[in-house]
């Protein structure tokens, strides 16, 4: 199991990237590598000691060619979408993330060093369902994969009413098996602390009445699998994480079998939270610790810091 006795109480950051860019490219800033680091060295000092950095959702923020997972930095080239002319090129996120990755700079290795210089432990974060642009028909977080695969979305039999009717189907291993392969490059290309796996962007992963826990679980297997070989090549274990619904209930109605997880020694931390605007951060932690008793997971409590922008 993954050690915490450095006599400090773990406190973990999890720190969306594409607000990195959003907040410096509308200010029209120039981002070098200096920027990139003091978004990290802040922290230095401060009671966070694991840092999380978010690396995609419906689009890779690491471009992988060849990978399964769209980049989202090839979204400022894209000009056309389902036969639609379109411009995403004055969106102050899609321009950044471009420019960086352009310069040749890797922000996430360079995060993930400036996080151990700062005696913080580095972990990287997918959404795996992430419901942005649900809204639009067209979006700069919607991937090719989700324009040429209709049937692979939770709401097809009915017109979309709602914001999480646009998620994946888990059900369709080619949905599954696009996100592990992005996870499984994650692995391989940066020596992080390990990943968490982001139940809450989103948690309706099935049809509405076709859950299936058996289907995350497995899923949840394969993660595990893929985070143990990489973590042989670098002679230690590679941590895994899972934020989850704060009502175990809950959870496990939405197919997401978090005490399974920890009793098959699949994941390292479970971190139950409220989600986005809810007030209810009345996390059972009790409960919680009740349920994988026995086992070496660690619970770590989650909070929302909530802080919106409604215009791009």
């Amino acid at each position: 199991s993954l050690s915490f006795a450095d006599g400090k109480k773990p406190v973990f950051l999890n720190v969306d990237d594409t607000h990195f860019y959003q907040s410096r490219g509308r200010l029209g800033i120039d981002i070098g590598e200096r920027e990139i680091r003091e978004m990290v060295s802040k922290y230095r000092g401060t009671d966070v000691t694991d840092l999380v950095l978010c690396a995609g959702g419906r689009l890779g923020d690491v471009p992988f060619p060849g990978g399964k997972m769209e980049a989202l930095a090839d979204k400022y080239e894209v000009t056309r979408e389902i036969g639609r002319d379109v411009s995403y090129t004055n969106i102050p996120f899609v321009r950044a993330v471009h420019a960086v990755w352009r310069k040749g700079l890797d922000p996430f290795a360079i995060w993930i060093d400036e996080a151990r210089r700062a005696g913080m432990r580095p972990w990287l974060s997918l959404r795996v369902n992430d419901c942005h642009g649900s809204t639009e028909e067209t979006s700069p977080l919607h991937p090719q994969f989700y324009y040429d695969h209709p049937e692979y979305r939770r709401v097809i039999h009915r017109p979309r009413l709602g914001w999480f009717d646009i998620g994946y189907d888990f059900a369709h291993a080619e949905v599954r098996e696009r996100m592990l392969d992005y996870l499984v490059r994650l692995m391989d290309r940066y020596d992080v602390e390990g990943l968490e796996i982001d139940w809450l962007r989103e948690a309706f992963c099935f049809v509405p009445g076709r859950e299936r826990a058996e289907t995350l679980t497995d899923f949840m297997r394969q993660v595990r699998a893929a985070a143990d070989r990489a973590g042989a090549k670098r002679g230690r274990r590679l941590g895994l994480m899972a934020r989850v619904p704060e009502d175990p209930e809950t959870g496990l109605l939405l197919g997401i079998d978090a005490p399974t997880w920890a009793h098959e020694g699949l994941v390292d931390v479970l971190v139950p939270a409220p989600r986005w605007r809810t007030a209810d951060v009345n996390v059972p932690v009790g409960l919680w610790r009740r349920l994988v008793r026995g086992t070496d997971v660690r619970i770590v409590p989650g909070l929302e810091i909530l802080s919106e922008q409604t215009e791009w």
